[in-house]
């Protein structure tokens, strides 16, 4: 025969409070792929908290990278793992007006999809 563990849970559970929540979220921050001097402060800003949008930091990296081929996989990692391509369309349209290329290529069994902002856009400074 075997014994059986129960397991207690306390009610209510703990929340936690602000300080913890603050220092969580300094230390996802200080875990993003890229440093913060490599995306400059944006003068207006769309987020809810304050902070540059995912779309205002992918445009700060492509600007920051003109005409150069990024990978898709840095994209994901610098504007969200879930909606990268969505946001990269975005930059397309207004209020950035981004001319941003996009070319496939094979390496190995993979296709790696990379994107540039155009060297001679306008904006590209």
């Amino acid at each position: 025969m075997t014994a059986t563990k129960s397991i207690s849970l306390r009610w209510p559970i703990q929340r936690p409070g602000k300080k913890q929540i603050s220092e969580t979220r300094a230390a996802l921050r200080a875990m993003l792929p890229y440093h913060r001097g490599d995306v400059p402060e944006q003068a207006t800003t769309r987020s809810t908290f304050g902070e540059p949008s995912l779309c205002d930091r992918l445009a700060a990296y492509f600007k920051a990278r003109a005409g150069q081929w990024l990978d898709g996989r840095d994209l994901a990692m610098v504007a969200g793992a879930y909606a990268w391509r969505s946001r990269v369309s975005d930059l397309r349209r207004a209020p950035y007006h981004l001319a941003i290329e996009n070319r496939l290529r094979r390496e190995g069994r993979y296709t790696v999809s990379e994107y540039r902002l155009c060297p001679n856009s306008g904006d590209a400074a």
